[in-house]
């Protein structure tokens, strides 16, 4: 497979592809959004809808030092955010 080296990540190599799918389709989409914001640590950031990448867009706005506000109409989901 050719990728582009910016589109690509380096993946070590007792790292499991079935573990990492998720995390680099998923997690990729949400911490690039991220970070083509130009939000900074300590900025707010809105995160709509806590499913599979709202989930993960909240832990990694908080990895990069970010307060995710969180907007879901599920009561539960915003449970499961806090």
């Amino acid at each position: 497979m050719k990728a582009k080296a910016s589109h690509a990540v380096l993946m070590p190599d007792n790292l499991d592809f079935k573990v990492a799918a998720p995390l680099l389709c998923a997690g990729l989409t949400v911490y690039r959004a991220q970070k083509v914001s130009g939000a900074k640590p300590g900025d707010q950031v809105g995160i709509f809808g806590v499913g599979g990448l709202g989930h993960l867009g909240i832990q990694i706005a908080k990895a990069l030092g970010m307060k995710a506000v969180r907007v879901d109409v599920n009561e539960e989901k915003m449970k499961l955010a806090k």
